[in-house]
């Protein structure tokens, strides 16, 4: 396209960005870059939140959060993506640091901010910090919360071993909670050794998912590793009663020979 003389516009150079992040190609990606500053588009904001994706995508989050503040004009999808990428590869504080620059930058998170941020709190485990931000959603924000942040909060607060405040938030959801809540709970129970509440809760998944038997294997895993034998292998013979397996584990390395 290029050897023919037309001009590629951001779109497609945001698409060709898309496939290098799928990729993990940070040497495309750079090429990239360089073309779209040659050509003048580096300052489109299209360009540029896919360009912060791609250098986050292929491991490179600082070179993301520098591209990010090279933009002088910035919109809630930037700061969204800026966030959620800081918060993947474990930068939860600069990540609140950037939730906060963009309220003192008059622009409003949404949902989508908050999920991104919640993320980044419970993948590096800031309970307080997780906490808060949760209450200032309805409190300072007046946004509803949805089925993922009550996901986050239940596996924060699980991680700490706070069973009982992850079952009480759950009880006091305005919605139904999903497998996604209630398999949060269920892994703090096996992490916490709590077979009590794990029964509980397994009743639950069991309830809403008789089909899936990866949560029988946890509950079964729980007992067997509190020493209930007896309970352990109970909940084995209900997989085999029903009829009911859990996938098996699949890895794929290099290329298939037919």
């Amino acid at each position: 396209m290029c050897y023919s003389g037309r001009r590629p516009d951001s779109i497609l150079i945001s698409s060709v960005l898309s496939a290098c992040a799928s990729t993990a190609a940070i040497s495309c990606t750079r090429e990239v870059h360089c073309h779209a500053i040659r050509l003048g588009a580096s300052a489109d904001l299209r360009f540029s939140s896919s360009l912060v994706d791609a250098y986050a995508k292929c491991g490179f989050s600082e070179l993301g959060y520098w591209v990010f503040h090279q933009m002088p004009d910035k919109n809630s999808v930037m700061y969204n993506t800026v966030i959620s990428n800081l918060g993947s590869h474990g930068f939860a504080m600069k990540a609140i640091e950037v939730l906060d620059e963009m309220v003192k930058g008059g622009l409003r998170p949404d949902s989508a901010t908050f999920s991104a941020v919640l993320s980044a709190c419970c993948h590096v485990g800031l309970l307080d910090k997780g906490l808060k931000l949760f209450r200032r959603m309805g409190d300072e924000f007046h946004i509803v919360v949805n089925m993922e942040h009550y996901v986050y909060m239940v596996r924060l607060l699980a991680t700490f071993g706070r069973l009982k405040e992850a079952y009480d938030l759950i009880q006091s959801m305005p919605i139904q909670p999903d497998c996604g809540v209630w398999g949060a709970l269920l892994w703090g129970c096996c992490v916490h050794h709590d077979s009590i509440l794990g029964k509980i809760v397994a009743e639950k998944l069991f309830e809403f998912y008789p089909d899936k038997a990866a949560y029988r294997v946890m509950l079964s895993n729980l007992y067997a590793s509190q020493e209930m034998w007896w309970d352990a292998e109970e909940v084995r013979g209900e997989l085999w009663k029903e009829n009911v397996h859990k996938n098996t584990g699949i890895s794929w390395v290099g290329e298939v020979r037919k």
